[in-house]
Parts: structure tokens; C-alpha cells; sequence
């Protein structure tokens, strides 16, 4: 048996074979280092769970909650907590206020609806959807300028809102629809 290769009527030696065979596994062993560093630099998910406001969120990044309560009796909050980060671009805000009574989901919605009038910020669209089976609304922002996804949810006298800030991409991201998609309430929640 002869030690070459016959490919398409060409000839292939050994010596020629065994080299392209190493340049070959030298090229996946480096795919498979690039592949290990993108899994290394992949972020690590931490779950939040805030027992008192009863709900738990997802995030790719570390973020620390400040909770706080009004310093006098006359505005409409008894608590709440917030958060914000920067991640891969964007601005991450989550959120959750409970009121003195049950705040009228009209007056809210109708807030988010008029964005933010001085800027012309004013979401394009806005879509029902619910969180833990709850009826939630999302206004959307899709433009060149400023793109944002606002979700929340209103439950007895609290509302949860989820709030992510960036480019027009953050519509498609599956990092963006994760967050989004890990809200959920906790039973037991005031």
C-alpha cells in the first residue's frame, strides 16, 4: 500500500499530509482557547430576591440595592428600593415603591406613556404582558437617539419596573430579554 493520499487526482505525501494536519490542530486548539476566554468573560448571572417587596430579578452583574423610605408623611411611598448598573453599553434600573394605597394603574401607565416630554423621549410603542401571571405593561423606546425597554407590574400597592438604557441592538439582545424575562414575584410579598 502506498504511504499517499489521492484526493481529486491529486497527490498528497505523509510529510505534507502530517503538517497540514498540525497547522490544522493548532488553528481549533486556538478556536477552542477563544472559546474558552468568551465562556471566562461571559458574566456571571446573580439572582436579587427582596422578600418584603416580593419579588426576584435576574442581572449579569453584581449590583447592590438601596433601600429607603420618605422622609416625611407626605409623599405617596412608604419604601422602596432601587438599583442601577452599567453593562455591555447599557444602563440596568430596577426598581419597586410601595405606595400609602393602591396606586391607580391608569395614573402610572399614563406617566410612562409621557416619557420624558422635555426630551421628546416618549416610547413608541406599548405592549401588555404579564410577570408571575400578573397583568404588566412594557413601553418601548425604538428610535436612532435614545432606545429604552420599560417593564413593570403592579401588585396590590406596589409597582416593580425594570428599566434598560441603550442602543437601538438592546431590542434583540437575549441578554436584554433574559432580565426582562427573570422578573417574577414572590409569594408572600406585602
Amino acid at each position: 500500500m502506498s504511504s499517499h493520499l489521492v484526493f481529486r487526482d491529486r497527490t498528497l505525501s505523509r510529510r505534507r499530509f502530517m503538517s497540514g494536519l498540525a497547522v490544522a490542530t493548532a488553528a481549533s486548539s486556538t478556536i477552542v482557547l477563544l472559546s474558552t476566554a468568551a465562556r471566562a468573560a461571559a458574566p456571571e448571572w446573580q439572582e436579587y430576591r427582596d422578600e418584603e417587596m416580593g419579588f426576584r430579578i435576574e442581572l449579569p452583574v453584581r449590583i447592590s440595592f438601596k433601600p429607603g423610605t420618605p422622609l416625611d408623611g407626605k409623599t405617596p411611598f412608604v419604601r422602596w428600593t432601587d438599583a442601577e448598573a452599567e453593562f455591555d453599553g447599557m444602563t440596568l434600573l430596577v426598581n419597586a415603591t410601595e405606595h400609602r394605597g393602591s396606586p391607580p394603574a391608569d395614573d402610572i401607565y399614563e406617566l410612562l406613556r409621557a416619557g420624558a416630554p422635555a426630551t421628546g423621549n416618549l416610547p413608541s410603542r406599548e405592549e401588555q404582558r404579564t410577570v408571575s401571571g400578573m397583568p404588566a405593561r412594557e413601553f418601548i423606546r425604538e428610535a436612532d437617539n435614545v432606545n429604552y425597554i420599560n417593564r413593570l407590574v403592579i401588585v396590590d400597592n406596589r409597582v416593580i419596573i425594570v428599566f434598560i438604557l441603550g442602543d437601538r441592538s438592546i431590542h434583540r439582545n437575549p441578554t436584554v430579554l433574559r432580565i426582562l424575562d427573570s422578573l417574577a414575584l414572590l409569594r408572600g410579598g406585602r
